[in-house]
């Protein structure tokens, strides 16, 4: 039964991880990898670490990011070319108010000056003093923003007690510079429609990139340096750098769940790192193979993972239970009871649930284990023969209470009686009997009282000497019993008659399989065996039916025709 339940465990455990961790990757967006090729022209590892080192260096990867970012805020609608319709809306929701007034800003036009023609917005905190009577709602409705776009601007919000200072929003003043900043434009834009738009790429590129350099507070230096999956730094380091075996050749990759990010980022990468590499060594390389669009997305790594979830469960739940098993010090097994014990087993008596499983026949199983015992006692009674005509003394004895004493005696003669033989039962007051033990006589309609006589302990129980003594009737004549079975109180919690038990042919140590066997237990059955003359034989009480086959052989079933 433990056994079924252990394995239950096992694949329940497994089952419920695989379904949890197959619930939990269903929100998972595919990912997808685009690949580029650099021609480098040089031959040497120490080049070609340097030339990593370029690539993932942090002003490489923050300038990719602030470009991907601009990229995406120019587009006055979703571009599946350069991101999906999800990645451009949740961007759009959370840029600061001042973000969004660098891209209009970046549709300023310069003034006719042949030198310069590029409008690059210089930006500004602008501030509003607290007066007596204002409220955030009356301050946003004033300069026409958010209360979020309010808060995100002011953080922590000051109270509105009058004299503070808000910021509430930026002022842009042109700032017309060289046309030198701007006369390379970067190929990842080369694609977009005019050369307007070219321009105004580049004075947002170096807006956002004065914005991020202003302070560490505000939105765009939180995001690079944040886990964001298109714009963190920590997320475009994840790019893959490696020599194509021993060429002068580079293979770029980079994986995300936007297949035009992908793309993208990819392609604003290699061209900063070539613009890099340029201004470091005066030297150039060439782009073989420019990121390409991924249509299809890798293969999903889901099942794996489920897969993995169910060994996990397998190996980790199959761990627990054996230690559980190593750490459990109670005595389960009736092999177990003999080794600790020093004694030789009679048998064992399987636990009876209080909801039997109707595939196991425990009637059958219970009986059996009885005939074995009463077997036994029957042999060693043949064995002493030559005491004429005493009857045979059983006693019933346990180190501590609860074991079961009273309902394996009362099985055990109910046996022998039934066979044949006339058996006195005498057991002491019991007034603490366990819910447990109450069970088993209530278990297949047993008896509640086979005994013939209680008897109460009295002071003097070490110096009784025979049965007389102990019933304090000395009329009393055991001639015509063929057995008289006594149990005695545990021997951990009551002293035993040391002469009386003398007198004995067998003793039948009862022990409960759910408890542990300690040094105390161990002693006071040394103890009585020094003190008597007959055999001392264990049995166990409570063990697992599939524990018994080492006792009773192959565990019966039910027959499916008594199911019903």
């Amino acid at each position: 039964m433990k056994r079924k339940i252990n394995v239950f465990l096992i694949f329940g455990v497994a089952s419920v991880m695989a379904v949890l961790v197959y619930l939990f990757t269903m929100g998972h967006r595919e990912t997808y990898t685009t690949y580029s090729t650099i021609y480098t022209g040089i031959a040497t590892n120490a080049q070609f670490d340097n030339l990593i080192n370029i690539i993932k260096s942090r002003e490489t990867l923050e300038k990719t990011a602030i470009r991907l970012m601009a990229q995406h805020l120019i587009l006055t609608e979703p571009d599946p070319g350069y991101c999906l319709p999800e990645t451009w809306r949740k961007l759009m929701s959370e840029v600061p108010v001042e973000i969004k007034r660098m891209v209009e800003i970046s549709y300023s036009k310069p003034p006719d000056n042949p030198k310069k023609d590029t409008v690059l917005p210089r930006v500004k905190t602008k501030y509003y003093t607290i007066k007596a009577g204002d409220s955030p709602f009356g301050v946003c409705k004033k300069f026409g923003l958010t209360l979020d776009e309010l808060n995100r601007l002011n953080s922590p919000m000051p109270p509105f007690n009058g004299g503070q200072r808000l910021i509430v929003g930026t002022l842009s003043e042109p700032n017309w510079v060289d046309t030198v900043l701007t006369k390379e434009v970067p190929v990842e834009i080369a694609d977009i429609v005019s050369d307007e738009n070219l321009l105004r790429y580049e004075r947002l590129v170096k807006a956002m990139t004065d914005f991020k350099d202003a302070n560490q507070e505000n939105y765009l230096f939180k995001t690079l340096q944040s886990s964001n999956p298109y714009y963190g730094v920590q997320k475009i380091s994840e790019v893959r750098v490696t020599r194509i075996q021993s060429s002068d050749l580079l293979k770029l990759s980079f994986d995300s769940n936007d297949p035009a990010v992908c793309m993208q980022t990819l392609k604003i990468l290699t061209d900063v790192f070539r613009s890099q590499y340029q201004n470091l060594v005066q030297s150039d390389i060439q782009i073989i193979d420019n990121p390409v669009y991924p249509v299809k997305p890798n293969a999903s790594r889901r099942m794996i993972t489920v897969i993995a979830a169910i060994m996990a469960g397998l190996v980790i739940t199959a761990f627990l239970i054996i230690l559980l098993e190593f750490l459990d010090t109670s005595i389960k097994f009736p092999g177990r009871l003999a080794e600790l014990s020093g004694l030789k087993l009679i048998g064992a008596f399987p636990w009876i649930p209080a909801k039997p499983d109707n595939r196991i026949n425990y009637p059958l199983i219970s009986s059996r284990a009885i005939d074995l015992i009463t077997q036994r006692i029957r042999l060693e009674d043949l064995r002493q023969k030559n005491r004429g005509e005493q009857p045979f003394i059983l006693f019933f004895i346990s180190t501590r209470e609860n074991e079961g004493k009273t309902y394996l005696a009362t099985r055990v003669v109910e046996k022998l009686r039934a066979s044949g033989s006339k058996v006195l039962y005498i057991k002491p007051l019991e007034t603490n009997s366990t819910d447990e033990v109450k069970l088993q006589f209530n278990s297949f309609d047993q008896p509640l009282q086979a005994w013939d006589y209680e008897y109460a302990v009295p002071d003097n129980f070490i110096s009784i000497r025979n049965i007389n003594e102990l019933l304090r009737n000395y009329t009393f004549l055991t001639k015509g019993y063929h057995y008289l079975v006594i149990e005695l109180p545990a021997l951990l919690v009551q002293e035993y008659p040391a002469t009386m038990t003398q007198s004995g042919h067998l003793a039948i140590m009862v022990a409960r399989a759910t408890r542990a066997w300690n040094k105390a237990d161990d002693e006071v059955v040394k103890l009585f065996q020094s003190s008597i003359d007959h055999p001392v034989l264990a049995l166990l009480n409570g063990c697992q039916v599939d524990q018994l086959k080492s006792v009773i052989g192959e565990i019966p079933k039910r027959s499916r025709l008594s199911f019903g």
